[in-house]
């Protein structure tokens, strides 16, 4: 009582004054009614900054100078206005706040105490019910601060009022229903729902309708039920808070409807709220229809929230059911939780929006603290169908996501475990199509994703393990389980019609495991696929004028690598193990322009070890390169590509075993040694071939190979190298192939070729081929020369050196060549009539042993020697042209 009386008091001396009339409240309230003029008032009295003149708020309710007595017109204080005090009185529940704006997207609302400086925010969003909030604050004298943002949370103007607040009463429970019908104002009905109403639906589960107007008087029903109830198979207590609408009016035009409630939280759980000071959530839901055709339309929203935390909801559900609507409708559907503590500080909320079109029936579960959400689609699956989301607040204001599903499932659900057993999960009654989208409302698309052939069920688990404090080990592994193989992933970037990665036949299962020890160093990386079938895997990367195109051919259920590096001993190892020796091909393609570069890489071994020792001390070491022999030599390969030109190149390692030692002068010891042990096979095969609008125009094919011991020693003894030696031979070329495009046709060469001390060059050639070698001529000279190849003829030649050597050419019993000609001619009178020259014609040339051998003595040579056939052995004629006349020269 003594409260009421000082607030009385206070009351009377604000209002009454020596200057007030009873004409003033009249006054007073027919201006308040007025915005324009209500805000004009007030920038007598408020400071109003604006970044941008295009974009601005101002605080329109309450304003400087005005009393605002609960819920009645608000009344002029000349009093307060004369004395130049620039605040505004309000006595009730709260502060109500309104403004105009213009061009913002969202603000933030301070109320700053004076004396304790304790500051109390409310955010708000633009909709089509305007910007404002509710301030349930104690009593005090505050300075309210409005700033305003845009999509990307920049501050663009901002405007504040001094209140002198008088707190009676509790805080203002109950509902409201807001409608607003074709872009006109905003319709707010109370619903006659009162503290004890709300609590006898909680425990009963009554509904209560009610109407309210939209286009025309009590044109929409809205049925409203409230209980407490539990969900996820009885696990999660929740309040359900159902809100049934059915509006008759013309839907061909835009409207939004929303119901919006306010109790105390406590009430939830059956308790009482206190005289003051209530801990209380609100929470608003509706929605906004935009592409109906002009017939009723009903909708049933239903919203769960859990109730055992205020500041922290477990379990949020959100259901939508059309249940009369038009096909082919679009709708936004929009829901607002806050909880706010009793000193009146906002401590949750969140807001969503989402759109649908065409209208669908949706229930969404989420676990916010468990990153759990599921999606419920009911008897609106089967069909292509588009879901907006945008979550209102912050950075994150001016994103809106979308899905696009094709078809539509009747259930999708997502659960993600972080901490414990760290999983996600993921499952759907069918398999679809799904396109992803990211954009900003300033920027356009940010990000697009696609999945072709989403599979039902997804399964993903990771884990992390370390070792105690000082142990420096750590475990970890991942694993994949999928119901099918995904057809096709592509991402893109900033609205680009062509994806900047792309990725196809993604396999279904998928584990990967290492384990790292820092200590021993010793580590292992495993791939297990658990499938025998085949796959080939390909990711594609597309930016600006180049695309990278990679392509793994999968056929190993297991693959290993495994290392051991002691760092301390200067030993080491690297492994690498499948399971089979199937051919693993790794291809990597980059087009930039008009240029192609590929590298392609053929696995075909299923063990493969690179190990060493090296002692610093000693300056020896040890590599040791191994593999089992498999089904062949693993290879790599490259290519260039431009304007129908490939030049190529492929590499074979074909040793199986690789060693390569050496030992150097120390200080104690002066011998040095270099060893290459390769156990006699071929080490590499190359081949090099240039193709020309897919015509072959040379290739060359070769392999390498040394003696099973190279081994090059010397002493190096004062500053000098002595006693070189060397043993084995270093090089060998083996499996030569060259072909040549001549004329269309292509002459290939196949040979081996042994370089060193003693060696050998093998030749066979692969077809007959003609040339004419030179062909000229004058008024005073000519020379015209032709020669035939015979086809698959084999050509030795083979050499030993030293102080005893010798040079064989063999053609192994058959002719290399098939014709020869070569004719010259000369006139001294410059007339083109020839006087003198000569003709040289063979057939069937060349079949040939011949070896010259050589003796020396200290590098004098002692004797040569020539043996075997006549010195160009063949079917040869000789004619001789002597001043005009042919003369035939004896030959054999």
């Amino acid at each position: 009582m003594l409260k009421k009386n000082i607030v009385f008091l206070i009351v009377i001396s604000l209002v009454f004054s020596p200057v007030i009339s009873i004409g003033a409240f009249g006054d007073t309230a027919q201006k308040q009614t007025n915005h324009f003029i209500t805000s004009e008032n007030q920038q007598q009295y408020t400071s109003s900054s604006e970044v941008n003149s295009d974009q601005s708020i101002t605080i329109v309710s309450p304003a400087a100078g005005y009393l605002y007595l609960f819920k009645t017109q608000p009344i002029k204080m000349p009093f307060v206005s004369m004395l130049g005090l620039g605040y505004a009185v309000v006595i009730g529940r709260s502060i109500n706040l309104k403004t105009i704006y213009n061009d913002i997207d969202h603000v933030k609302f301070v109320a700053k105490r004076a004396v304790t400086g304790y500051e109390t925010v409310r955010w708000d969003y633009r909709t089509m019910d305007g910007l404002g909030t509710d301030l349930s604050l104690s009593s005090g004298l505050y300075t309210i601060t409005v700033s305003a943002y845009n999509e990307t949370d920049y501050e663009l103007a901002f405007d504040s009022i001094k209140v002198l607040y008088l707190k009676i009463g509790r805080e203002d429970f109950g509902d409201w229903v807001n409608t607003i019908y074709d872009g006109g104002e905003t319709i707010t009905t109370p619903l006659e729902l009162g503290l004890t109403d709300f609590a006898s639906m909680l425990n009963t589960g009554e509904s209560k309708q009610f109407s309210v107007s939209m286009q025309s008087k009590d044109d929409t029903n809205v049925d409203l039920r409230f209980i407490r109830t539990k969900i996820m198979n009885n696990t999660e207590k929740v309040v359900e808070s159902q809100c049934n609408i059915v509006t008759n009016c013309d839907t061909s035009k835009e409207y939004e409807v929303s119901v919006e409630l306010r109790f105390p939280f406590v009430m939830l759980d059956g308790g009482s709220p206190s005289e003051d000071n209530n801990p209380y959530f609100s929470t608003k839901i509706g929605y906004q229809s935009q592409t109906g055709q002009g017939a009723p339309n009903h909708v049933n929203t239903t919203f769960y929230v859990g109730r055992t935390n205020i500041s922290d909801p477990r379990v949020f559900r959100l259901s939508i059911k059309p249940e009369n609507i038009e096909s082919g409708s679009k709708l936004t559907f929009f829901t607002n939780y806050l909880t706010v503590d009793n000193t009146g500080n906002e401590i949750f909320q969140r807001t969503y929006s989402i759109d649908f079109e065409p209208a669908t029936e949706l229930t969404i579960t989420s676990i916010p603290r468990e990153a759990k959400i599921s999606y419920e689609f009911g008897r609106s699956a089967g069909v292509q169908t588009k879901i907006s989301l945008r979550a209102e607040g912050g950075v994150l204001d001016d994103i809106i996501q979308s899905l696009l599903l094709d078809p539509l499932p009747s259930y999708m659900a997502f659960d993600l475990s972080i901490l414990g057993s760290r999983e996600f999960l993921y499952e759907s009654d069918r398999s679809y199509n799904i396109s992803y989208a990211l954009d900003s409302i300033q920027n356009g698309n940010l990000v697009s994703f696609m999945v072709g052939g989403l599979p039902e069920r997804i399964h993903a688990s990771w884990g992390l393990q370390l070792g105690t404090l000082g142990d420096l080990i750590a475990s970890s592994y991942a694993d994949l389980d999928m119901s099918q193989d995904v057809k096709c992933l592509s991402l893109s970037f900033f609205g680009n019609d062509h994806p900047f990665i792309s990725l196809e036949n993604f396999p279904r299962k998928l584990r990967f495991e290492s384990g790292v020890n820092l200590l021993n160093g010793t580590g292992n990386i495993t791939l297990i696929r658990g499938l025998d079938e085949s796959r080939t895997l390909n990711v594609s990367i597309l930016h600006k004028d180049m695309a990278v195109t990679k392509s793994f051919e999968l056929k190993n259920n297991f693959l290993q690598m495994k290392w051991k590096i002691d760092m301390v001993n200067g030993t080491g190892l690297f492994n690498v193990t499948r399971d089979s020796e199937s051919v693993i091909t790794l291809s990597t393609i980059i087009q930039y322009k008009n240029w192609t570069f590929t590298k392609a890489l053929e696995l075909r071994n299923s063990n493969l070890e690179l190990s060493w020792a090296v002692n610093r001390q000693q300056r020896t070491g040890q590599v040791i390169l191994t593999r089992d022999a498999g089904t062949g030599a693993p290879s790599v390969s490259f290519s260039i590509a431009h304007d129908g030109w490939i030049l190529d190149d492929t590499l074979e390692f074909n040793n199986n075993y690789l060693e390569f030692y050496w030992q150097l002068p120390t200080q104690t010891n002066t011998h040095s040694e270099l060893g290459l042990i390769t156990a006699g096979g071929q080490m590499f095969h190359n081949v090099i071939s240039v193709v020309d609008n897919e015509d072959e125009l040379f290739h060359i094919g070769f392999g390498i190979q040394t003696d099973d011991h190279y081994i090059i020693s010397w002493d190096y003894i004062n500053g000098k190298i002595m006693n070189f030696e060397w043993s084995g031979k270093l090089f060998r070329l083996t499996d030569v192939d060259i072909g040549v495009n001549l004329a269309g046709e292509v002459f290939t060469i196949n040979a081996d070729i042994d370089v060193g001390q003693s060696g050998s060059v093998e030749l066979q050639f692969n077809k007959a081929v003609a040339v004419t070698f030179v062909d000229t001529a004058s008024e005073t000279f000519s020379i015209h020369g032709n020669v035939s190849i015979n086809a698959t003829r084999r050509l030795q030649l083979s050499w030993e050196l030293g102080d005893t050597g010798h040079f064989t050419v063999y053609t192994f019993g058959q002719p290399i060549g098939n014709q020869f000609n070569l004719e010259v001619g000369y006139d001294p009178q410059h007339t083109g009539n020839y006087k003198y020259g000569f003709k040289l014609t063979g057939d069937h040339f060349i079949q040939i042993t011949r070896t010259i051998q050589w003796y020396s003595v200290n590098g004098t040579l002692v004797r040569i020697w020539i043996l075997g056939d006549e010195p160009i052995p063949g079917d040869w004629t000789l004619q001789v042209l002597w001043n005009g006349q042919w003369y035939s020269v004896p030959w054999g």
